[in-house]
């Protein structure tokens, strides 16, 4: 059975045509997976920026509360420090949280959400920091970034 010139190339040009849509709809599968992939590892990246501004801002109020040149001074002047870095770890915290809205971030959001709580009450008070409130927030600090840093490495592979 022989086929002739023009069946033969219909034949290779509508395989041409399905090998050219099928590359076609792999690469733009393979262009998506890229971009989804990209867009999560610049989210991770700017929320591990806002986590570190995070962390050195409550280093400056931890080592203020704890410096005891400031403590043997005024106390009026001790609580106007704590109180300026207590407003700018509030910032922080805002920040941090409004990076944080998707569905996988709920462990993180609790945190950020204790962390805000415990600063409200220490904005609140008269007499300046409370230390144990600090080694609280340290804390949760801690456990906020190894969390966000688990997310990290989850991506990386």
């Amino acid at each position: 059975m022989a086929l002739r010139m023009s069946q033969r190339l219909l034949g290779v040009l509508s395989t041409f045509f399905v090998m050219f849509f099928i590359l076609a709809f792999t690469g733009y599968i393979s262009i998506n997976i890229i971009g989804k992939s990209y867009e999560e590892a610049t989210r991770l990246s700017a929320e591990q920026q806002s986590n570190a501004y995070l962390l050195r801002t409550f280093d400056r109020l931890y080592n203020a509360s704890l410096n005891p040149v400031l403590a043997a001074e005024n106390r009026a002047y001790n609580i106007i420090v704590s109180d300026e870095y207590l407003r700018g770890l509030s910032v922080a915290i805002g920040e941090v949280k409004s990076m944080h809205h998707s569905e996988e971030d709920i462990s993180e959001m609790k945190m950020i959400d204790k962390l805000a709580l415990i600063l409200d009450r220490q904005a609140d008070r008269e007499s300046g920091i409370n230390v144990s409130s600090l080694d609280e927030i340290k804390a949760l600090l801690n456990s906020l970034v190894a969390l966000h840093q688990v997310k990290i490495d989850k991506n990386k592979n």
